[in-house]
């Protein structure tokens, strides 16, 4: 399976309004760089806030993420006719925010000035999504490639965390 016009089409429309969603995070995690660099990151209470506002955003994400699925059929009926069919791939895309939670643990990571361990974080997240990206598309199609999306999310978040517990160590 390869994606065509049509699938390629689909995605962009399937990837339209969750990648909306996906912006507060982000900028949310990049206001953090310069707060974290004027702080004692040693500190055990910063350690814990970093832990506590991860949660935090990633249960507002989960909020916005449901508003999102609840609107959805009526987003793509409206905006998007041709493409109603991919509501729901839509939908289990949007799910994959819930799992992109490792922006803040990432950030402490980089402030710390952790640079191996930014380095080998960054190459093994590309090297696990190209294949993922791969494998999904190439069997599964247009629903691989959406839960492909899901998995590197989830899994980059999940080392993110780890890289910070390393950190923190």
């Amino acid at each position: 399976h390869y994606l065509g016009a049509v699938e390629l089409a689909a995605y962009s429309f399937i990837k339209k309004v969750p990648e909306n969603i996906k912006l507060i995070p982000r900028f949310i995690t990049q206001l953090s760089v310069p707060k974290f660099s004027t702080q004692n990151i040693g500190d055990p209470l910063v350690k814990k806030e970093v832990i506590r506002k991860t949660w935090f955003f990633a249960g507002g994400s989960a909020v916005l993420v449901f508003i999102y699925i609840l609107m959805a059929p009526f987003i793509f009926k409206i905006l998007f006719a041709p493409y109603q069919q991919y509501v729901f791939l839509s939908q289990i895309y949007a799910l994959s925010f819930v799992f992109n939670f490792g922006g803040l643990f990432f950030n402490f990571v980089e402030t710390n000035r952790k640079a191996k361990s930014v380095l080998s974080l960054n190459a093994i997240i590309s090297a696990l999504t190209i294949l993922t990206i791969f494998v999904s598309l190439k069997f599964y199609g247009l629903i691989g490639l959406v839960a492909g999306y899901s998995f590197i999310r989830f899994v980059s978040s999940v080392l993110k965390y780890v890289y910070f517990k390393k950190a923190i160590r």
